[in-house]
């Protein structure tokens, strides 16, 4: 058994003759699993000159198995081949920077990642019912699907996927000059890379994991095919409001309710393959790169909303941007009469300037012109002089 960290003390870690790293354990110990964890400082030194800055970092210390144990080898050699493909896909995993030895007990360092997990985001939307609308949450299916498949495509099986290892943040996107949600997985510790065998037992989160974590003698090692079943879950969850199995044996019989039969407003191919998602019969689960393709299938929005100034003004066919419909709003006599149009066309929802005015009107920062068809995104910023509103669309 592992002695316990206590705060300030430091583990020396000799990268080579000259280099070390000196890990100063900040916090912690947490439990979990087969590990406790740190928040730790990290300060590199080469001989004997302190290098780099002190960087925030996240230490397991794992309590099984020891580098005495039978595995050792075997849980260094993944652990560190697991390390190096993580670094390839920063942006959707919490990339890992060191795995050694240190008195005879294994640990790995990895980012310290802060911020809302997706179980934090389900819990607020039950006491909250107007937080995620339909739209938010096929934005989080949707990037969560995307992003278990981008680690299948590195070869990799998480076998722990479940609320707790999903974070969610929102950062800004250069190419997109727009915020988006990101989403990263964390403790990939029992992972599975190139299909090599797992540890045994594997373990998993109770509701999450698959028949084939308690059972791999007869249902084969858990795989990419597991994680889909935890993705299943999770979909249920975000879209359906709902977690589907009310006990074990419902579990293993996918006594579950169909998605449609708790939100009409899920595309039947999504359904279809949420059902298949969380079979017992492994053979039946579709891809997490198959969810999310059926996730991004394009849809029409049916209305369009101006909303800013804690207004939010809907409208299913034309609208005319004028100062009479907007009154009351901060800044609309900064309007004309007649002064632009919204309105949607064989190509989808557009503005349009319909006269020369005092103050022009802009969508970002293009000025349209008098008669010019302008497409209209979710978000776009539609501003005349100091009025100003933004735009969103509504799909149910």
């Amino acid at each position: 058994m592992a002695t316990v960290l206590s705060p300030s003390k430091k583990l020396i870690r000799k990268v080579d003759p000259y280099t070390t790293i000196e890990y100063t354990i900040e916090d912690g110990p947490i439990p979990g699993g087969q590990a406790l964890s740190y928040f730790v400082q990290a300060r590199s030194m080469r001989g004997g000159v302190s290098g780099s800055a002190g960087e925030a970092l996240f230490l397991k210390q794992f309590q099984e198995p020891t580098a005495s144990s039978p595995d050792a080898e075997n849980f260094l050699a993944r652990q560190r081949l697991l390390l190096r493909r993580l670094q390839e896909i920063p942006e959707f995993v919490c990339v890992e920077k060191d795995v050694f030895v240190h008195d005879g007990i294994i640990y790995k360092v990895s980012e310290r990642i802060t911020g809302r997990t997706l179980a934090d985001e389900l819990n607020q939307a039950e006491t909250d019912l107007t937080r995620l609308t339909a739209e938010v949450r096929r934005i989080n299916a949707r990037v969560l699907a995307y992003t278990v498949a981008a680690v299948h495509d590195k070869g990799i099986a998480h076998l722990d996927l479940n609320p707790n290892n999903v974070f969610m943040e929102r950062k800004f996107i250069e190419s997109a000059g727009k915020e988006r949600l990101v989403i990263r997985l964390i403790d990939f510790d029992y992972a599975r890379v190139d299909g090599a065998p797992p540890p045994k037992p594997t373990p998993g989160t109770p509701g999450y994991s698959s028949p084939e974590h308690s059972n791999p003698d007869r249902l084969g090692f858990p795989g990419k095919d597991s994680d889909v079943f935890a993705l299943g879950i999770m979909l249920y969850e975000i879209l359906a409001r709902q977690y589907p199995y009310a006990n074990d044996q419902d579990y293993l019989k996918r006594k579950a309710p169909y998605p449609t039969d708790l939100v009409s407003w899920i595309a039947p191919s999504v359904a279809e393959l949420m059902w298949r998602a969380i079979s017992p019969n492994r053979k039946e689960r579709p891809t997490a790169r198959q969810l999310h393709q059926a996730l991004i299938i394009k849809r029409e929005p049916i209305r369009v909303a101006l909303v800013g100034a804690g207004r939010r003004i809907r409208f299913h066919r034309d609208m005319l941007l004028d100062r009479s419909q907007f009154r009351g709003i901060p800044s609309y006599e900064y309007l004309a009469s007649s002064q632009a149009r919204i309105f949607k066309d064989a190509s989808g929802w557009v503005i349009s300037q319909l006269q020369e005015t005092p103050n022009p009107t802009y969508v970002g920062s293009a000025r349209l012109k008098v008669g010019q068809r302008h497409p209209l995104r979710e978000g776009d910023l539609i501003k005349i002089g100091r009025f100003e509103m933004r735009v969103e669309f509504e799909y149910e």
